[in-house]
């Protein structure tokens, strides 16, 4: 059984973020060769420019990195980002909670990568800055985001990525950011305009990345999705991916009209749900090397014709192309997984989602064009 997902923390960059933080002790950024480095939080004794990741955010321009330091990481620009007078923070907020473009951390600087130094110590945290906990449990500490028009907590959501193209988010952990009456309960969200029927996101990236919820009040506040992709195409990866505890699926590819381009290898999805969920997804799309287990359905690649359409879900290769793995017209593959146990009627589940069958390894349902090898 391979559970590397939940142990390979450690940047395969640790020597040439030493120089980095060692040559920049007092500075904001660093240059690297291929953008400026912006360093946040502490990192032994040495203090980077941003004591936020939002700042550096803020801050970075195409070509940038944001390196950041272990540490317990509150973001909350979703406190100053609505179309409604919020009671959230206390501020008046400007996102369009209805296709979600808003997060603790919102990214819409194309070409940007963050990248964490510690994947299980580098924490964005939905819960209250003042939970004695990373990640805290209790009912008290959760942060349900700001009061909308209708007078609920509108969710929040983790990181998004809004409509840039290029952008890379990797080795940290998300946890906590919880649903509401917005588009919100998702941890990690490469968002190229969810619900616009159109791609508005090329090429994005995630590594080494832990997504979960340790709290749970029920359906109404659980936490939806780990890993989500819409209105996105590729090329797209996500290496070395653990995803828990969602009521969804740990990990969404859809709304990308059959062209998603994206090869997902070394996940590892349980307790959730779905362990992965594809509405309406197609073109190009590999999954290898995985593992799907104590879920309540393990993987489940789908065709809806209520969301993220065009249905249906086809796999067919974008244009006349033929897919160097299959040797056919089928790029939609899955390979070299292992799905077990998936009987897991104790999940959060809810809508569709819960629709999935108790005890089913795979599902695919209305799918065209899907290929499985061993």
């Amino acid at each position: 059984m391979r559970r590397r997902s939940r142990t390979v923390w450690k940047s395969r960059m640790t020597a040439a973020i030493l120089i980095a933080l060692g040559a920049t002790a007092c500075s904001t950024v660093t240059t690297a060769s291929h953008g400026r480095v912006l360093l946040v939080g502490t990192f032994h004794g040495v203090r980077g420019g941003f004591s936020s990741i939002q700042a550096a955010v803020d801050a970075a321009s195409k070509g940038d990195w944001i390196l950041v330091a272990p540490g317990d990481y509150h973001e909350a620009a979703d406190a100053s980002s609505s179309p409604a007078t919020s009671s959230y923070g206390g501020g008046t907020t400007a996102a369009t909670y209805s296709t979600g473009d808003f997060g603790g951390v919102l990214i819409d600087t194309p070409d940007i990568t963050l990248r964490g130094m510690n994947r299980s110590s580098v924490i964005v945290d939905g819960t209250k800055s003042t939970a004695p906990t990373p990640c805290d449990s209790a009912p008290e500490y959760q942060s349900l985001g700001a009061i909308g028009p209708g007078g609920k907590a509108e969710g929040r959501n983790g990181i998004v990525i809004w409509k840039a193209d290029g952008v890379s988010v990797e080795n940290l952990t998300v946890c906590n950011f919880l649903a509401g009456d917005g588009e919100s309960g998702n941890e990690v969200w490469w968002n190229g305009g969810d619900g616009s029927g159109q791609i508005g996101l090329t090429g994005y990236s995630g590594s080494y990345l832990t997504a979960t919820s340790t709290y749970f009040g029920g359906e109404a506040t659980a936490a939806q999705y780990g890993i989500f992709s819409s209105n996105a195409s590729g090329p797209g990866t996500w290496n070395d991916l653990y995803a828990s505890n969602f009521n969804d699926s740990g990990m969404y590819v859809g709304a990308c009209q059959q062209v998603c381009g994206i090869v997902i290898d070394h996940a590892w999805m349980e307790y959730n749900a779905l362990g992965y969920s594809g509405t309406n997804s197609g073109g190009s799309i590999v999954v290898e090397n995985s593992q799907f287990d104590n879920n309540e359905d393990g993987f489940d690649t789908n065709t809806q014709i209520d969301a993220d359409g065009p249905a249906p879900g086809n796999g067919r290769c974008p244009g006349k192309a033929i897919s160097p793995i299959t040797h056919t017209r089928s790029c939609w593959v899955f390979m070299h997984n292992d799905v077990r146990d998936n009987n897991n009627i104790n999940t959060p589940r809810s809508g569709s989602a819960a629709a999935g069958p108790t005890g089913t390894g795979m599902t695919v349902s209305g799918a065209r064009n899907d290929h499985g090898m061993d």
